[in-house]
């Protein structure tokens, strides 16, 4: 693979100044692809890099970026953005995306969770598809199992009372996955309470998401507690003029191993990378 510098690595500069921190991984030749991977909440861009040196070896140009504050504890502490802040930021990385990739190189986004609920807030007008995993609406009486008992305690209780001891949201300490700044942690909180979701804090959700009509396929994760099929068939409902295609992804029988939520972008899993995420990401059937 290439050898990354200056020329190969764009920056990538948000609407009000601020450096998206971002990392580009190039394939030896001309991309057939240009990739953005937009990450989950409270996941930090190096947990899909992996993936993305992957994808560039089978000829992607594959883009992972940092929402701000996810990019150390101390920026995590440091940050006083939002949800909007965030989806900004997106959509920055999005445009750098497109300007750098070869003329003619279609672009596509891979929203993982929350990168497939913030779709409509970006300029979607920009990419030839989408792909979404474990993407769906987080109202939280549609999750499943412990995680289902635990939600409203830990939504009403625990994120509010934490970030306010600790200045952000201390999910490596907590277990749930990584650090996270205060004010997306507590927005985000206050979405999973109420069916609407991000509408409670975007009243025009509803046309946003009916004016997509990139095409997207929604990759829907069998053991998922979180986005189960309730909430994953939610989602699907707001893109109503998009075209979409949903499929489940489930560990094969002799794997035996468990993907979840955010198992899917882990290395243990690239076979699926390639039975699933790659032909969808090139606009083939998998």
């Amino acid at each position: 693979m290439r050898s990354y510098d200056n020329c190969h690595r764009p920056r990538i500069v948000a609407d009000d100044g601020r450096d998206v921190t971002a990392t580009w991984h190039w394939p030896e030749g001309r991309p057939h692809t240009a990739v953005l991977i937009a990450p989950a909440l409270a996941t930090p861009a190096r947990f899909y890099e992996r993936l993305a040196r992957h994808l560039a070896t089978a000829g992607f140009l594959a883009v992972t970026f940092d929402y701000r504050g996810m990019e150390s504890r101390a920026a995590a502490m440091a940050e006083r953005g939002d949800m909007t802040r965030w989806i900004a930021d997106a959509a920055a990385a999005l445009e750098a995306l497109h300007a750098a990739a070869p003329s003619g190189t279609p672009v596509v986004w891979l929203g993982h969770s929350l990168g497939g609920q913030i779709l409509p807030f970006v300029p979607h007008e920009l990419l030839d598809r989408a792909v979404f995993v474990a993407s769906g609406v987080a109202y939280w009486r549609w999750a499943k199992g412990p995680l289902r008992i635990a939600a409203p305690i830990a939504l009403r209780t625990v994120v509010p009372l934490s970030t306010r001891a600790a200045g952000y949201f201390p999910g490596r300490a907590l277990r749930v996955f990584d650090d996270t700044p205060s004010f997306v942690m507590r927005q985000w909180a206050r979405w999973c309470l109420h069916r609407r979701y991000l509408g409670v804090d975007f009243p025009d959700a509803a046309s946003r998401f009916a004016a997509v009509k990139t095409p997207v396929v929604a990759f829907r994760i069998a053991d998922d507690q979180l986005i189960t099929e309730r909430a994953h068939d939610e989602l699907d409902s707001w893109y109503s003029s998009a075209p979409l295609t949903s499929a489940i992804i489930e560990a094969p029988e002799s794997e035996r191993i468990s993907i979840g939520h955010h198992g899917l972008f882990r290395f243990v899993h690239q076979q699926l990378w390639n039975l699933y995420l790659i032909p969808s990401l090139r606009g083939q059937k998998h």
